[in-house]
């Protein structure tokens, strides 16, 4: 196990050594793969066109006070900052700026040729972070522009800058005054809308200003005399039923002496028409005396007495009295019910026509409703337009006052070329060019199977080497 360990370092040794043996003895194939390699890198760095880049630092603000038509929460501003870069990302590249950029750069080119320029100088642009950021952590981007010199890049970085920020302010300048200009021309609309509104309400009320205050007392249910047709009504509707209450107790009391009156008893009097005084009682008093003093008569004497049968016909006469007196009293009475129920008939004219005054009272307060809301909508609409108009200037007046895009660092003009990294391409072709060279003498050797060395006779034929002759000239 010793001997193992003490032998590792000497078989790596060894092998260094015979690497570096075969190195320099196929040191020709190494030259012939090397030397051809790395002029080829050195004459790829020289030729190779200088390519030149410009940038123009950009910074995007996004304050909350930019715009107050855009409400933005804190826990969504990462989300929409990304947004909003990747979107002049593409505004960057767009067609719109590139095409800016081509007629300016170009000014004598044809109208056929804009679209190839445009897709050729898209090539050279390029929107990036900063290195080592992402659109997600910053709010900062540059936007390059390469060229075959630095005066032409600088100069095409300078155009596609002014070209953006134009384009870019063009876009901003066209939404706040669409928005502006959209709500001023719905305000003047609703604003004649409410006047009209306005003026057919007012003259309205100007037409209809009696029955309105009508209505208005129907609404507050007014009773007091002279309060407008509701109380009137219901005073009628009172009077109304005591008349068909009398008419009813007449016409009930009318029937009954009818019935009395056509009977051949003695007719019974009502109590409402026994009063003193009257007629019809003083008749119902004598017949109660007759009665009287014939029922005294009788217990006394036959029928056949003479003052019994003189009482038997005054009491007829005084019957016969008690009901002519009774049919005139039933004739007074219908023509009472006569005059009653004509009462009655004007008291249903005059509750119908009330009934009439107060549906159209009613029907024109829901007319005056319906006009009065469609007036307070039509305001209310105004009102909330004007203030979203007001919004929109103020945001068009912040907008044009404080830009969110800003230049940070005006393009300038390269130093250096930014490729190609003609010293990277030299190295590059250096190692490229050994490690070839060093492969292909490695591979040369591997299948080389000749004896090179005195080692290998002991190896190969497995016989002891006596000695070795040294390879002259």
């Amino acid at each position: 196990m010793t001997n193992d360990i003490h032998s590792f370092p000497q078989n790596q040794e060894n092998a260094l050594r015979e690497f570096l043996f075969v190195i320099f003895e196929r040191r020709k194939i190494v030259r012939s793969i090397f030397i051809p390699v790395f002029l080829c890198s050195v004459i790829i760095a020289v030729l190779l066109p200088s390519t030149f880049r410009s940038s123009t630092k950009f910074s995007l603000l996004l304050a909350d006070t930019s715009n107050p038509l855009e409400q933005i929460r804190a826990y969504d501003y990462k989300d929409i900052a990304k947004r909003y870069l990747q979107e002049q990302k593409e505004l960057v590249v767009s067609d719109r700026v590139l095409q800016k950029v081509v007629e300016k750069l170009f000014p004598d080119i044809g109208s056929e040729n804009i679209p190839k320029r445009v897709e050729q100088m898209r090539k050279r642009v390029e929107v990036t972070p900063p290195g080592g950021e992402s659109f997600e952590d910053t709010s900062v981007f540059y936007v390059s522009v390469t060229g075959d010199t630095a005066e032409k890049a600088a100069e095409a970085a300078r155009i596609v800058s002014s070209a953006y920020l134009e384009v870019y302010n063009e876009f901003q300048r066209s939404r706040t005054e669409y928005s502006y200009d959209f709500f001023k021309e719905q305000t003047a609309s609703l604003h004649g809308d409410m006047l009209q509104k306005e003026k057919i309400l007012r003259e309205y009320e100007a037409e209809k200003a009696a029955v309105l205050v009508e209505s208005f007392d129907l609404q507050t249910g007014a009773t007091t005399p002279g309060a407008g047709p509701s109380s009137m009504l219901t005073q009628l509707t009172r009077k109304y039923l005591d008349f068909q209450e009398d008419l009813a107790g007449l016409n009930v009391a009318t029937k009954g002496l009818e019935k009395e009156e056509k009977g051949a008893a003695i007719p019974a009097i009502p109590a409402d028409l026994d009063q003193p005084g009257r007629t019809i009682a003083i008749y119902k008093n004598k017949v109660a005396q007759l009665q009287v003093l014939m029922n005294e008569m009788k217990s006394q004497f036959t029928g056949q007495f003479g003052p019994i049968k003189q009482a038997e016909k005054e009491l007829n006469l005084n019957v016969d009295s008690m009901k002519q007196e009774l049919a005139r009293t039933i004739h007074a009475q219908k023509i009472n019910s006569e005059v009653i129920a004509a009462r009655l008939q004007e008291l249903e004219k005059s509750m119908k026509w009330l009934q009439e005054q107060i549906r159209s009272a009613i029907e024109e307060r829901s007319a005056y409703e319906v006009k009065r809301q469609q007036y307070q909508l039509a305001k209310d609409a105004y009102v909330n337009v004007r203030n979203q108009m007001e919004q929109a200037r103020l945001a068009d007046a912040v907008i044009s006052s404080k830009q969110r895009l800003k230049i940070l660092d005006e393009p300038s003009m390269p130093i250096s070329p930014y490729k190609p990294a003609r010293l990277a391409i030299i190295l590059a072709g250096f190692f490229a060019g050994m490690l070839l060279g060093v492969a292909a003498a490695a591979t040369s050797d591997y299948f080389d199977h000749t004896i090179k060395k005195p080692s290998d006779v002991q190896r190969f034929l497995n016989v002891p080497m006596l000695g070795s002759i040294p390879k002259v000239g």
